[in-house]
């Protein structure tokens, strides 16, 4: 009876063990799709960021009429700018280090955009290929983050892990008691059953010849020898 409770309990708690893996694995799954989605914008976002401001960089190496005419030209390039870099600007954080330095050179090149002279010559080039490769750093160590998996989750993961090995374990080391206790019980019924057994031959066994009622004739003959 004990080993059937402590198999029940067991195996209850082994399926609320695989129940809170499940549940964690979906939550982060589900997190980790959302962060992915998150890395493909910022990517995305980011190219068409730096995209533009290679166009503009070029254009400004023309000649335009005149101003109605540059600004016509450059209004559509400027505007991508500004709305890829708002997004940027909202999916990053300043506190991070590797965020921090993407938002100091896309502050940086917004400066240049002040003058064309700086935003036409090798300055934002250079602000281009360093925008470019700490980008591909950030990127780079979200999608680790991605493949790890939050530290939260990782935590709870882990944790219902060893729970399970740990309750699989116990179930496994109850059982053999179980089966241990079952023989020994087989083996000292077995002991019984042979004591039983070589008492019953060692009793003397009752006379089928003899008989504890006399018999009739006897008192008869011994009557008529009196006689």
């Amino acid at each position: 009876m004990g080993g059937l409770t402590f198999g029940a309990i067991g195996a209850a708690l082994i399926a609320a063990v695989v129940s809170l893996i499940g549940l964690i694995l979906g939550k982060e799954q589900k997190t980790s799709e959302f962060r992915q989605e998150w890395i493909n914008k910022l990517r995305e976002e980011i190219a068409t960021y730096v995209t533009n401001v290679s166009v503009i960089a070029d254009h400004l190496k023309l000649e335009f009429k005149d101003d109605t005419e540059k600004l016509k030209t450059l209004a559509p390039y400027y505007s991508q700018i500004n709305s890829a870099a708002n997004s940027i600007k909202l999916r990053l954080n300043p506190e991070e280090d590797r965020s921090s330095i993407v938002l100091n050179l896309m502050a940086e090149v917004e400066s240049a955009s002040h003058v064309d002279a700086d935003f036409s010559s090798a300055r934002v080039l250079n602000l281009e290929e360093k925008l470019i490769s700490e980008s591909q750093i950030l990127l780079k160590e979200e999608w680790v983050r991605v493949k790890k998996g939050e530290r939260a989750f990782k935590w709870a993961k882990y944790s219902a892990l060893t729970s399970a090995v740990m309750l699989f374990g116990f179930l496994v080391f109850v059982a053999f008691k179980n089966l241990e206790a079952s023989e020994e019980g087989k083996e000292l019924q077995a002991s019984h059953t042979e004591q039983a057994e070589f008492t019953d031959s060692h009793l003397p066994s009752p006379n089928p010849d003899s008989s504890l009622v006399p018999s009739a004739t006897t008192p008869s003959r011994e009557m008529a020898q009196d006689q």
